[in-house]
């Protein structure tokens, strides 16, 4: 039933979009929502900037990996849905916005004229107002019902913690976040110090509490806004290669966080930083310090307008010739990504 709206909601405003841009001389649309596609798909009478975000390919196709054999069918429809989807986006024009250098590189068949433009922060917004904690409180934040963060949130709390509280009593851990999921709340129950909130009006205390915010996403793409969110309030990060590869930028190397892969690891990070105050304010400081240089709005802002007006001065008929050519030279309409090849040579579906 929910699909059913959804999918007549996308067709009333496609309705509405045709009917606006040809009531309207508009220089150029912007279009962001993949499962929106069918409102632009197959238009070509103004240029289009792509805000394709994220290689969300990438994140379903490694989500298989951890799947409920239960949930493995519709994860894999829902995964040659997105994929299709992601092919027709490129294809339809050059002007392509990604949110990291990781998911650009992950999509074969962008354009050369993509561009990363990453998410900014409000760093007058996001700033710590005391001083860090030294109690022994853990905090994760993000939306409880997306399944890379229940996941990540499970994960922790059944496999990670209990290694971490071998050796030091902890005084929370609190899961913060909207819409959490019967799972993660039932994980949870048997532990006193762990507290689920479900919506919160304001993230900020709970961060300013926290001596440690751990992502232990296992599987991820795009840019995870929590990360960035808690690096601005000065508070030392743990989480996944998963997650920081989208944090990179294209002028950097790695950015400040402690990498874990696995439980192991992970509570060897968190017991590293809970025991050593010193390590969290120098890691807390440079994670300031790397969001004021690399993830300002005005900057992301600026790069926007570029594209916009780069997109506006080719015309759709330059933009039409551009993309036919590049979709020729690149046989984009037969490309296909790896998880298909494996899947056709017969692999599993949950195969590395």
């Amino acid at each position: 039933m929910n699909t059913l709206r959804f999918r007549r909601a996308v067709c009333r405003m496609k309705v509405v979009f045709l009917d606006l841009v040809k009531r309207e001389a508009y220089d150029v649309v912007i279009f962001h929502g993949k499962d929106n596609f069918a409102v632009i798909d197959g238009w070509s009478e103004r240029p289009i900037v792509a805000d394709v975000c994220d290689a969300t390919t990438q994140r379903l196709r490694q989500g298989l990996r951890y799947a409920p054999l239960i949930e493995l069918p519709w994860r894999t429809l829902r995964y040659l849905e997105v994929s299709r989807i992601e092919r027709k986006l490129l294809r339809q024009t050059p002007h392509q916005i990604f949110i990291s250098p990781r998911d650009k590189n992950g999509l074969p068949g962008s354009s050369p004229r993509s561009r990363v433009i990453p998410n900014g922060i409000d760093l007058a917004y996001w700033t710590r107002k005391t001083d860090p904690p030294d109690t022994a409180t853990i905090v994760f934040t993000g939306v409880m019902s997306y399944p890379p963060n229940v996941d990540g949130a499970i994960h922790l709390l059944k496999n990670t913690l209990p290694r971490v509280r071998r050796f030091i009593a902890l005084n929370q851990v609190l899961i913060v976040g909207r819409d959490p999921s019967s799972s993660l709340r039932e994980a949870a129950r048997g532990f006193p110090d762990v507290r689920i909130t479900g919506f919160v009006d304001d993230v900020r205390p709970y961060l300013e509490e926290a001596a440690v915010f751990v992502a232990p996403l296992r599987y991820a793409s795009g840019m995870q806004n929590k990360v960035l969110e808690a690096m601005a309030m000065r508070v030392p990060v743990v989480t996944t290669s998963s997650v920081a590869k989208g944090l990179r930028v294209e002028d950097n190397g790695e950015p400040p966080l402690l990498l874990a892969e696995g439980e192991e690891e992970t509570a060897e990070q968190i017991l590293h930083l809970l025991r050593n105050r010193a390590a969290r304010i120098q890691l807390a400081e440079k994670g300031r310090r790397y969001v004021e240089k690399h993830f300002d709005w005005s900057r992301s802002a600026s790069m926007l307008e570029e594209v916009c007006m780069e997109a506006a001065a080719l015309g759709p008929a330059g933009q039409q010739a551009e993309q036919g050519a590049s979709a020729a030279a690149s046989n984009t309409s037969v490309v296909e990504d790896s998880w298909t090849a494996r899947h056709r040579a017969g692999s599993s579906l949950r195969d590395g």
